[in-house]
């Protein structure tokens, strides 16, 4: 039965019991015509709690590890066109002056060179490779030029090598031998003997001088007043020459001389204007054969009176020794010189 004045609540065991205080942690009195809870309470920590953390940045994205990737396969490297250009350059320069062996030799290593360089780097290119050829080329060439060159001084020296004294022996002004001087004395007498207007020599100069006349037909007929003899007379006027060397070799030899003469083309010039003077002149118009051939004699002797001019050359005689060791003039060279000096 229930007691008078009293509840069911006062009569719940619960309600003698506290509840725990949230703070203290001690059962708590229960308070008068408050309600007691009827559930157990949950106990309260009573450590304080950790403080919360300060705001901060937030952090960022964690970085991302490296991406590695395969090496690239090697490709070659291409070749430099001025390396190919200066190569074909040298290769060609090589073959254009191979007749210069130590410029042209040089040239064509270089682009020899150039293009193993270039090679040795994986550079490769179509000039390099041409100029390689023509280095090559240049090269074969020039060393070509340089065995031919040494050839002929080799059978130069050798052939002349004897003459006189030495090869180097050859000018009057370093002295002669006395073999040398024989032979140049032979020299002496033929030239002494022209200057003197020796028969023979006149004669050989005005055959020169008719030679000439008659290679004109239609003049000769009216040049035959013209003299030969006083042209071979004028040829050698004032006629000097001097020693220019002598070589010999066994019974062989040449000699160089330095002529001066007078000069035959210029005689011919004048004589030339003078003959058109004539023929410009109308008194002269209706001249006969006989009247004709006479302008040419007297402009014939006007032009050798006026013509002085001398000119300067050097002719080649050649030598023989006799059998009783006297040194001559070959007959044969000596024409051919007395050509050359009086030939019109």
């Amino acid at each position: 039965m229930n007691q008078p004045g009293k509840t069911s609540a006062d009569r719940n065991p619960w309600n003698t019991v506290g509840s725990v205080s949230a703070k203290s942690g001690l059962p708590a009195k229960a308070s008068d015509g408050a309600p007691a809870d009827h559930a157990p309470q949950a106990p309260v920590p009573t450590a304080p709690a950790p403080a919360a953390p300060l705001p901060g940045p937030e952090p960022g994205p964690a970085p991302a590890a490296p991406q590695t990737f395969p090496p690239a396969p090697q490709q070659p490297v291409p070749a430099a066109k001025s390396t190919g250009v200066l190569a074909l350059i040298f290769g060609i320069a090589s073959i254009l002056l191979c007749f210069l062996p130590i410029i042209s030799t040089i040239m064509g290593i270089a682009a020899i060179a150039l293009a193993i360089r270039s090679a040795r780097r994986a550079e490769y290119s179509g000039a390099l490779t041409a100029g390689k050829i023509t280095g090559i080329i240049g090269t074969v060439l020039s060393l070509l030029v340089l065995i031919l060159i040494i050839l002929s001084i080799t059978v130069a020296s050798r052939v002349y090598g004897s003459f006189g004294s030495s090869a180097s022996n050859i000018s009057a002004d370093q002295g002669y031998t006395p073999d040398q001087q024989r032979a140049w004395s032979a020299v002496e007498d033929k030239m002494d003997a022209l200057a003197s207007q020796n028969e023979q020599d006149a004669a050989a100069i005005a055959g020169l001088f008719t030679q000439y006349v008659n290679d004109d037909a239609e003049l000769a007929p009216y040049m035959q007043g013209c003299d030969p003899a006083l042209y071979a007379t004028w040829s050698v006027l004032g006629l000097e020459y001097e020693d220019d060397g002598v070589c010999i070799a066994d019974q062989e030899g040449y000699a160089y001389v330095n002529v001066t003469a007078r000069d035959g083309f210029e005689l011919v010039g004048l004589w030339s204007d003078l003959l058109d003077q004539a023929a410009t002149d109308p008194g002269l118009a209706n001249t006969t054969d006989e009247e004709f051939a006479q302008i040419f004699t007297d402009t014939y002797l006007q032009a050798l009176a006026a013509s002085n001019e001398m000119y300067e050359t050097t002719i080649v005689l050649d030598l023989q020794q006799d059998a009783d060791g006297t040194w001559s003039v070959v007959e044969e060279s000596w024409d051919e010189a007395l050509a050359y000096l009086f030939g019109l």
